[in-house]
């Protein structure tokens, strides 16, 4: 198992209002993702500190990071597996000595941080604003963007503008 993995799991999980906006439900989390999760060792799991659980969620931030600036192509992609990268050395040098079924255990019984898609509109607004009070052609283009970045992020805009 890797840090991708384990992204997938976070993504797929039962978690409320994190499947991306204008996609189809994802399917659950599959019985094999947990084959070496025995009742057992869910059983005899210490709990996971603070910043272990911290260092899970960023990894998992920042591979998601680098996976949306894959999407864009050219020099984007080249520097987004850089930063899938770095997530994963970042992951590896925190939480490699953690046994996998610790981490998938506290991973599926704690909820996940905002998903991605919130953080993208939240920083696409911040943008529009900051641009709409500089103002000028360059700000003009930036409020498009942001604009751009809203609608296609913002669950349910696609289903009320039509």
């Amino acid at each position: 198992m890797n840090l991708q993995e384990l992204v997938s799991i976070a993504e797929d999980g039962p978690w409320c209002g994190t499947k991306p906006p204008g996609h189809p439900p994802r399917p659950h989390l599959r019985s094999a993702a947990f084959a070496s999760l025995s009742a057992h060792e869910a059983s005899h799991t210490h709990p996971v500190s603070p910043e272990l659980a911290a260092c899970l969620w960023q990894s998992i931030q920042l591979y998601q990071a680098g996976q949306r600036l894959q999407k864009l192509g050219g020099n984007n992609a080249e520097l987004g597996g850089a930063v899938g990268d770095a997530a994963s050395g970042y992951f590896d040098d925190t939480c490699g000595s953690v046994p996998w079924s610790v981490i998938i255990y506290w991973l599926t019984h704690n909820p996940p941080p905002p998903p991605p898609w919130l953080q993208l509109v939240n920083s696409a607004v911040d943008t529009a604003t900051l641009a709409a009070k500089i103002g000028g052609d360059i700000c003009s283009q930036l409020q498009n963007g942001a604009r751009t970045i809203i609608k296609e992020n913002l669950p349910g805009y696609a289903a009320n503008a039509r």
